[in-house]
């Protein structure tokens, strides 16, 4: 959770970062768009003591009621978002796994975890009165599961802090690996990449420093990793690298109860409560070093106070305390409060593929009789029901395969007349890639639609 950062304190800090560390291509993410899904959980509804520390350190003693919302509009789904004037959308790629990387220190050993979730409520009291804490998002209480929930409304507070807390949420995360294992690659790598999201204030979103994961070993972590990228943090009046879209380009506040879990907790507690938006920068392939059909396998996230450009093989030595301090505060970069959207994402035009793990050569295929050189889909953004039309192909049979954002596919067989036809949408709202083939081989062209 971000305190007010006075400018004194935080201009330091800015220009800290600025001398030590090799400033990078990013793209600040200037507006997105958003809608409530509905999921369940397996927890509903518990009693349990807040923390004994900071914001409900006055009310510990008070047994707190904890609901969660299930089956409900509960989890805050981003559909796509707009950076260096382009679109981009969830790409039709394996799921993301999280990693969290840890180093005991003073503060912390373990598997605590620090998360932070919705309220119900229009704002986050410290210590209310009814005793009662209402949550949108399902109970999630492990954060490598919560952070791959692809959702905006929950996320980790402070995820690189190791001491000086307040509400003593210290944690003893060194690395965040968010892995694809079986691999990404596309042919334009500027048209795809990672997003990260910090939930904060204006003008005070958080430092940090990514590395391209470039290779695994065979227990599926990284074996490699690519040149080190920083993110400078806002200093009060100016956000850095990251963007904080306006209200009327999507964000809103959100408000949210911070919540931990040790290991002798039977379920989370509250420790703290906060009012704020959503920040994002953007990094695409090529910011990370990555050349158009190069394999990568996700990305790492690592606070920024350690040394500014360590190598691969230092970041693989979690014990090495010169890029891995185990003793960093928020006032020195460890307060990015990472919000749970760690996937792949992509413009429609240029979907990133999976690489399979020993791909075979492809089949000889027959040339077309005449080449086809695209084909178009529209609208890219219906609503729920309304029919699509498929145009820019030759008389004849095809299949359209639609493909979820979670990698399921629904093939539906279409007849070209008049060199057009009408194609029933997925009935499930949500953003899919959209494939069309023809005789036993791909057409090309590819696109992405958005079922409102």
């Amino acid at each position: 959770m971000k305190p007010a950062i006075p400018l004194a304190v935080g201009l330091p800090l800015l220009l800290l970062l600025g001398q030590n560390s090799p400033l990078t291509a990013q793209s600040p993410i200037t507006s997105y768009s958003a809608s409530y899904q509905s999921a369940s959980g397996s927890v509903q509804l518990y009693t349990a003591l807040s923390v004994s520390l900071g914001a409900f350190g006055g009310c510990y003693g008070t047994l707190f009621t904890y609901s969660f919302s299930n089956g409900t509009s509960n989890q805050y789904k981003l559909n796509s978002f707009n950076a260096n004037g382009n679109t981009y959308f969830v790409a039709p790629a394996s799921a993301s796994v999280v990693k969290l990387r840890r180093v005991n220190n003073t503060q912390a050993a373990g598997q605590r975890n620090i998360v932070y979730m919705e309220s119900t409520s229009s704002t986050a009291t410290a210590c209310p009165l009814t005793a009662a804490l209402n949550f949108k998002p399902p109970y999630v209480d492990g954060m490598e599961d919560l952070l791959a929930a692809g959702m905006l409304n929950q996320g980790t507070d402070n995820v690189f802090t190791n001491a000086s807390n307040g509400d003593g949420n210290n944690n003893n995360i060194e690395r965040v690996d968010v892995i694809f294992s079986s691999g990404l690659n596309t042919a334009i790598p500027s048209q795809a990449g990672f997003a990260i999201f910090d939930r904060g204030n204006n003008f005070q979103h958080d430092p940090f420093k990514i590395a391209a994961i470039t290779s695994l070993n065979a227990a599926g972590d990284p074996a490699g990793f690519g040149p080190v990228k920083t993110c400078i943090g806002g200093n009060g009046s100016s956000n850095g690298n990251w963007g904080h879209p306006s209200t009327a380009n999507g964000n809103k506040q959100l408000a949210c109860y911070v919540m931990r879990k040790d290991a002798s907790d039977a379920y989370l507690r509250v420790s703290s409560n906060v009012n704020q938006e959503i920040g994002g920068v953007f990094y695409t392939f090529s910011d990370l070093g990555i050349t158009a059909g190069q394999p990568l396998y996700g990305y790492a996230l690592l606070g920024p106070d350690g040394i500014a450009a360590p190598t691969s093989s230092q970041l693989l030595n979690l014990n090495d305390a010169s890029v891995y301090p185990t003793q960093t505060t928020e006032a020195m970069g460890g307060g990015l409060d990472l919000v749970a959207v760690n996937t792949v994402f992509a413009t429609g035009g240029y979907v990133t593929l999976s690489l399979p793990a020993n791909p075979a050569p492809p089949a000889p295929r027959p040339a077309p009789s005449s080449p086809v050189t695209g084909w178009q889909l529209f609208p890219t953004m219906p609503v729920q029901g309304q029919s699509l039309q498929l145009q820019g192909l030759q008389d004849g049979g095809y299949t359209l395969a639609f493909y979820s954002a979670s990698g399921v596919c629904r093939k539906v067989p279409v007849r070209i007349s008049g060199g057009k036809a009408t194609v029933p949408p997925p009935v499930v709202p949500g953003i899919y890639w959209v494939q069309v083939s023809g005789n036993d081989r791909i057409i090309p062209g590819k696109t992405n639609i958005l079922i409102q």
